[in-house]
């Protein structure tokens, strides 16, 4: 709907919503969307459940594949185009849910070639760049949204899940172009603007969340580690898993964000904060920072 009303008022990228090329297009989308769900979404508790959810799915990744090869470049189409942008919202969030909860990589050059040339030429785009979230913002915003998002709890999938959850973050298949020279400083100017409200959103109390976050700060201004006062690691550890990509900033800033803060707590000890709810995200309610 919101597709066809931009089309409607700004008329279509490349080729419409209605246009033959694109219309097979938007099916086959709504195929992976299916598999993905049926994958990530259910419990999988009989023998061979998890396999055969795999399997259906690889299976429309091969159409989807087939689909990207008839093109030159690395679009649907032969240039950017709606069919691009309807694949763009899940496909991220794919990418990042099934690394995450089934250890899987579905922006593979070896195993998904074509889909890794398209999130390439995506972020060749800037408008893309500006719009992009990181794995750990989809994994642990989709479980509400979706009903729930199962585990498979093999060892490539704890050893993905503990990358995306504890760093090191610049190890995560999340992005694939590098880091701009302002990365830092924008996480230290989104922090610094929202300081106030981020220490009242804190479980700790504000002056402990507030020297705690100041030490994290310097070590990501000049990189020199400070120990935070006692309570600190739970008072960080909060932050970190709450840095919200785009909303807050932009993936690298959040990745250099995000280690800035677990290297400062963890002088402070092994402390976690309130985990990351599944039922909903009203500890991401916006309203606290406006």
């Amino acid at each position: 709907v919101i597709l066809s009303e931009l089309e409607r008022a700004f008329g279509p990228l490349h080729k419409g919503m209605s246009d033959p090329a694109v219309v097979p297009l938007r099916r086959l989308e709504r195929t992976l969307f299916s598999a993905w769900c049926q994958w990530l979404c259910s419990p999988n508790w009989f023998p061979g459940e998890e396999k055969r959810a795999r399997q259906n799915f690889e299976r429309v990744v091969s159409m989807v594949e087939e689909a990207l090869s008839s093109t030159p470049g690395g679009f649907f189409l032969e240039e950017f185009s709606t069919a691009d942008a309807v694949f763009t919202p899940y496909v991220e969030r794919m990418n990042a849910s099934l690394f995450y909860y089934k250890g899987y990589l579905l922006r593979d050059p070896e195993q998904n070639p074509n889909m890794a040339r398209w999130f390439d030429a995506m972020e060749t785009r800037e408008t893309y760049r500006g719009t992009q979230s990181d794995f750990h913002t989809h994994s642990h915003d989709l479980p509400p949204q979706m009903g729930g998002c199962y585990e498979n709890n093999e060892p490539e999938q704890q050893s993905c899940k503990s990358l995306v959850d504890c760093g090191p973050w610049a190890d995560v298949p999340d992005v694939g172009f590098a880091e701009p020279s302002t990365a830092a400083d924008e996480a230290v100017a989104r922090t610094v603007k929202h300081r106030a409200n981020i220490v009242r959103a804190n479980p700790c109390e504000d002056d402990v969340a507030d020297e705690a976050l100041r030490c994290a700060l310097t070590g990501l201004v000049n990189g020199e580690l400070v120990t935070p006062p006692s309570g600190g690691d739970v008072a960080l550890r909060y932050i970190r898993d709450r840095v919200n990509v785009p909303r807050d900033m932009s993936l690298h800033a959040a990745r250099r964000m995000r280690t800035a803060l677990e290297a400062t707590a963890a002088l402070a000890g092994s402390g976690e904060g309130p985990p990351i709810p599944t039922s909903h995200r009203r500890d991401q309610d916006p309203r606290a920072f406006q």
